[in-house]
């Protein structure tokens, strides 16, 4: 192309949204529909919470300071990733924050090699001490400050290695 060349652009038209326009253009009742969905499974979220954190001890009962950084702290991992995601389901955001914190100390085999698996138990305890208490307003600074100092001791962890 010459230098003495114009470029011309143009422009095709959005037949797409247009299509989708009279698709989605009253979604009122699709959300309203949607919230209704998930207030009726909201009954369902602390027995999915529970059976969640119960499948995340019995993996950390196959996990020693030797096999952390192999299958079953890789098990352990997902076990904690599936607790952060019934954790946000709930709504319950201390819950989610320890199994955050959980999840990035098991999330890469290095890191969770050196990870002390008393912090690994730590996380887990604090879990079902915010579940005991979650109903429990007054338990809710408490139980920040936990959530908190997990995930210092996290960072601490993290900034050796990397």
């Amino acid at each position: 192309m010459s230098s003495n060349s114009a470029v011309r652009l143009s422009s095709a038209p959005n037949s797409l949204q247009r299509k989708l326009g009279k698709l989605c253009a009253d979604n009122t009742a699709a959300v309203a529909r949607a919230q209704a969905a998930v207030n009726d499974l909201s009954g369902n979220f602390s027995a999915w919470l529970e059976e969640a954190v119960e499948k995340l001890e019995a993996a950390a009962k196959d996990v020693t300071q030797e096999n952390l950084g192999d299958k079953p702290g890789e098990m352990l991992y997902r076990r904690a990733h599936d607790v952060k995601g019934v954790g946000a389901s709930c709504k319950s955001q201390t819950t989610h924050r320890i199994a955050s914190s959980l999840c990035r100390l098991l999330q890469q085999a290095d890191i969770r090699a050196a990870a002390p698996l008393a912090l690994v138990g730590a996380h887990i305890n604090a879990l079902r001490a915010v579940m005991r208490g979650q109903d429990d307003q007054d338990n809710a600074a408490l139980a920040d400050a936990l959530a908190h100092e997990l995930e210092a001791q996290v960072a601490k962890i993290e900034s050796r290695l990397v």
